[in-house]
Formats: structure tokens, C-alpha cells, sequence
């Protein structure tokens, strides 16, 4: 036998064994059943009907699972269904399950029709209301984003591709979240502003309570934003509940008072000055 026959019969043995291999998985590995599990509690997705889910998700049974990239397919269920966030699990070696997790809204911007565009922390558009209906669903409890140049969305259930943003909003979360769990609705706005003077940039809070149906302001600027951004708005928010929201000096002052972290910021230190609290009359 010749070289080239022997070399032949190799190479057709060895495109034998994947082509059987290819069968043997394909046939192993076909997705024989597609499941919707809510992964926590609900509350805006208790309205998703599981069949609606799979049927958007476009996850047919038959398709082969081991070689399934399923990206477009949480694409497609995140603009179908604005409010959950979506993971796609491969149960080997058929089964694949559909998680289901409700999304938190936490800011709002106005856009320049006039609705509020109410997001999450990874910039996802849940809703858009109108001012009339923007006290529904606590809509009004979120903060509203100011003096930021966002490409906002067009449509519910779209992101704003911003990973800068979505990273401070990240730092700003983190630092309400650290002070006892705090919620996010502490804050009524969050504006983002510079100093043509000193070619600073800085982000000015407003720490808003309900008192007695009234709500009550004051301000936090945090200075060099870029640096230490989480320990700053976690100092200022403490600094709110522990010493100002409650104080007597300030009834009926609140919303003059004003809280700066400077940019040397030092949380061992934080009576050095870098921290001042005081009230506009």
C-alpha cells in the first residue's frame, strides 16, 4: 500500500471519529426541556408569564446545548421585559433553566420631552413616565440624576453604554449601602458639577427625609470625585443620620445645612478638617 493511500485511509478515520462524535454529542447534549425559574421575590415581574418568557427568549428544545451561546437571547428578554435581569444556566446535558431576577430602580433623569427615565445600577431604562404618574410605583423616591451628558435611552428595557458612569454610580451605591444598609432614596439628587475656577470636578447630593409629610434637604459635596468616591458619600450620609437629621440645633434648618468632604478626605481622621458641617441663614 502506498503512502498516500495509507495517509488517506488515516485522514478519513480520524474525519470518521468526529463525525460520529459530532452525532453522539448532538444527539446527547439536545436540549430536551427549557424552564423559568424566579430566582427572588417578585414584585414589578409577578405580571411575567413564564410562557411568555420562554417564547420570547427564542430557547427552542432540540437545539444543541454544548455548543449554545445564549447572549442574544438574554438581549432579546431584557428589551421584552425591562424590569427583570436575566441568566441563562446550561443543566448538562439537556436542560436549560431561564433565572429570573427583579431589577432595583435607583435614579432618574429627565429627558427633553419632559418624562422621568427611571434606571437601575447598570443603567438599564426601566420605565418612562410622565410627571403625572411619576409618583407610582414610588417612582418619586428615587434621585434624580443632574448635570450629566447621558446618551439616554429611547426605549424601556434599553442601557445607557456609559461604564464610567455606571462605575460612579457603582461607588455611589456602595457608599449609601454601607451606612447600615441604608436605601437609596435617602438621597433626592445627585448633580454633577465643575469648577471652571479650579478645574475641579465634584458631585453635590441632596440627603432628603419625610418629617412629618415635609421633606427635608441638605447638602453633601464630595470634592475630587474620582478619588475614594465610596468612603466620602458613606462619611456624609452617616454624618446626616447621626448627627444632623436628628439634632435639635438644626429643626426647622435642614434644608440649610451643609455637609462638604473635602478632597483630602482621611476616615481615621475625620475631624481634621477634611469634614464641616454648618448651616446657610
Amino acid at each position: 500500500m502506498s503512502k498516500t493511500k495509507k495517509r488517506l485511509i488515516i485522514i478519513g478515520v480520524i474525519l470518521g471519529v468526529f463525525v460520529a462524535l459530532g452525532l453522539f454529542f448532538g444527539l446527547i447534549f439536545n436540549v430536551k426541556s427549557v424552564e423559568v425559574d424566579f430566582a427572588t421575590s417578585t414584585n414589578r415581574v409577578e405580571s411575567y408569564q413564564k410562557e411568555d418568557v420562554l417564547k420570547a427568549s427564542g430557547i427552542k428544545k432540540g437545539s444543541n446545548l454544548l455548543f449554545a451561546n445564549y447572549s442574544n437571547n438574554i438581549n432579546k428578554l431584557e428589551k421584552e421585559f425591562p424590569f427583570a435581569r436575566f441568566e441563562v444556566v446550561r443543566t448538562f446535558p439537556n436542560r436549560v433553566i431561564i433565572y429570573i431576577y427583579e431589577r432595583k430602580p435607583v435614579f432618574r433623569v429627565e429627558d427633553d420631552a419632559g418624562f422621568w427615565q427611571i434606571y437601575d445600577e447598570h443603567l438599564k431604562c426601566l420605565e418612562i413616565v410622565s410627571k403625572m404618574k411619576i409618583s407610582e410605583n414610588n417612582n418619586d423616591k428615587q434621585p434624580i440624576i443632574k448635570g450629566v451628558n447621558l446618551d439616554l435611552c429611547e426605549k424601556e428595557g434599553e442601557f445607557i453604554n456609559n461604564p464610567d458612569f455606571e462605575n460612579t454610580i457603582d461607588q455611589i451605591l456602595d457608599g449609601v449601602y454601607g451606612v447600615e444598609r441604608t436605601d437609596i432614596s435617602i438621597l433626592s439628587s445627585i448633580t454633577f458639577k465643575t469648577n471652571t475656577e479650579l478645574n475641579q470636578e465634584y458631585i453635590e447630593f441632596k440627603i432628603g427625609l419625610d418629617n412629618e409629610g415635609t421633606k427635608v434637604e441638605s447638602t453633601l459635596v464630595v470634592l475630587n470625585s474620582k478619588y475614594n468616591l465610596t468612603e466620602k458619600v458613606a462619611e456624609g450620609v452617616y454624618i446626616y443620620l447621626s448627627e444632623v437629621s436628628n439634632n435639635p440645633i438644626y429643626v426647622g434648618k435642614l434644608d440649610d445645612v451643609v455637609i462638604r468632604v473635602a478632597g483630602n478626605f482621611d476616615k481615621q481622621n475625620r475631624y481634621a478638617g477634611d469634614i464641616s458641617t454648618s448651616v446657610n441663614e
